[in-house]
């Protein structure tokens, strides 16, 4: 019955949004370009990202009280995946990768959490009654006419990435984000199913498969080789749980755990699961939306 309520509703408010949604984001998008001064805007948007997670947070309890009882009904996780240039304008990473990428994702989300990724996109009608999402190649931007550097080709993880973030990388990375995943960014503003965005790039430093910290609307994932070992087609999955209130796990009691740390390995992604508590975190974020 809920799913039945959700598809209504989500139509109209598809619909809506398809149409105002691009004045509400250029406000947004005014907002965005003073957050992305360095240092104090920084720090501005990490203030609103906080504020935002813990009403959105204190509004999901009573998804969450029903989620203890094992009501979990369809959510929503909004991703907008970029692949970046390298300095010569040319796309650092395929986008066989980044489909296969999100498809595992997707598959896991969808199974694990009853979570469906969509794009961040215009006319996105979604219902709880369809199987898991096919990602396509129109999900995915790729800046082959933009040449990047090495803050956001090469970028750190880890307490450097916090650093960065206050810095020039931070700034360049909301940038980013304000230009290529304009569509949204209202939401990124409110926090209400804020979409994540998915950057591609050349390598995450040091020696990492991708990288997602909590404060941020966006992760990072390296560029891969395909076809890509299984235990790396979960790296898009396990940063995006970063962005959902998710941690490291230690693999050597969790090897099966999607945010288990080093990565395990695995003969097929599929095997990778979900804690019910993790579930309900990840349920309860901001980025995780019935709208």
């Amino acid at each position: 019955m809920w799913d039945v309520v959700v598809t209504i509703i989500n139509a109209v408010v598809v619909t809506i949004e398809s149409i105002l949604g691009w004045v509400w984001s250029a406000i947004a998008a005014i907002i965005a370009v003073i957050l992305s001064i360095p240092i104090l805007g920084a720090f501005i948007r990490w203030i609103i990202s906080l504020a935002t997670a813990i009403v959105w947070t204190i509004a999901s309890i009573a998804d969450t009280i029903a989620g203890l009882l094992g009501i979990r009904p369809e959510k929503l996780l909004r991703v907008c995946p970029v692949i970046l240039a390298d300095e010569r304008s040319r796309p650092v990473d395929t986008i066989d990768h980044a489909v296969d990428q999100l498809q595992a994702a997707a598959h896991l989300l969808k199974r694990e959490a009853n979570i469906r990724l969509v794009p961040s996109a215009p006319l996105q009608y979604v219902t709880g009654f369809s199987g898991t999402p096919i990602v396509t190649k129109d999900w995915i931007t790729v800046l082959d006419r933009e040449p990047g550097d090495s803050d956001t080709l090469d970028p750190p993880c880890d307490a450097n990435a916090f650093g960065a973030d206050l810095g020039v990388a931070g700034s360049k990375f909301n940038l980013l984000m304000t230009v290529h995943c304009f569509y949204g960014g209202w939401r990124r503003l409110l926090g209400y199913g804020a979409p994540v965005s998915v950057f591609f790039v050349r390598s995450v430093k040091p020696s990492k498969d991708g990288c997602g910290t909590w404060i941020v609307d966006f992760v990072t994932v390296a560029a891969q080789p395909m076809p890509t070992s299984q235990d790396l087609r979960r790296v898009a999955c396990h940063e995006i749980g970063h962005t959902g209130n998710l941690w490291h796990l230690g693999a050597t009691d969790n090897a099966d755990n999607l945010m288990a740390t080093p990565r395990p390995m695995v003969t097929d992604v599929m095997n990778y699961r979900l804690y019910d508590w993790q579930v309900l975190l990840l349920r309860a974020s901001k980025h995780v939306s019935y709208f």
